[in-house]
């Protein structure tokens, strides 16, 4: 019943509270009480299992369990891209998910691939410049900045700057945020005129 999914939403934001105090083994006893009682009230496939299962692999993230985080990014991922009602941004933002968590891994390979995935899916679902858009694109400029691949780096974040600019104008922080990641790109691939500039 309504109540009962109203209940386990109540259990997945307490999780989130413990969480956030750093006592994980709280919530990651009520993440799992949560996600059990939406795969039996609403079956296993259904798009909020994917949600508790995203917010599972953010806890398991913070506990520093790569392998369980990765499992639970991949299961939510399955019932993102088999639902047909759901927005391309939510499979986007668990494809952003598992890109950071290659990133913080090192596997920057990886991390590359499941963010261009997460970029393609925003652009295909409409998300012309919204912020997770140009996010998305300075994360995979960061990342090809790790693999010392300072030409795709450089063209990421200009991108993103000229979307900053279409939408905004020069005169915005967005802008100039959009212009300083730029200019740090520049500053690493020692470029260091056009950094300044």
């Amino acid at each position: 019943s309504k109540e009962h999914t109203f209940y386990a939403d109540a259990l997945n934001n307490l999780s989130v509270d413990y969480a956030g105090k750093k006592e994980y083994k709280k919530a990651l006893a009520l993440n799992i009480k949560a996600l059990n009682l939406k795969k039996e009230l609403l079956g296993e496939k259904d798009f909020q299992v994917s949600a508790c299962l995203m917010s599972l692999g953010n806890l398991y993230e913070k506990m520093e369990k790569d392998d369980e985080a990765l499992r639970a990014y991949q299961d939510a991922l399955e019932i993102r891209r088999e639902n047909r009602d759901a927005p391309l941004s939510s499979s986007a933002d668990t494809y952003t998910a598992m890109g950071k968590l290659f990133e913080k891994q090192k596997k920057y390979t990886e991390a590359a691939l499941h963010v261009q995935e997460a970029l393609k899916l925003r652009k295909e679902g409409g998300d012309k410049d919204s912020g997770m858009l140009i996010w998305n694109m300075h994360l995979l400029a960061e990342i090809y900045r790790r693999q010392e691949d300072f030409d795709r780096a450089i063209e990421q974040c200009r991108t993103a700057a000229e979307l900053m600019e279409d939408r905004f104008g020069v005169e915005h922080p967005r802008y100039a945020i959009a212009m300083e990641k730029l200019g740090l790109i520049y500053e690493a691939a020692k470029e260091l005129e056009k950094a300044e500039e």
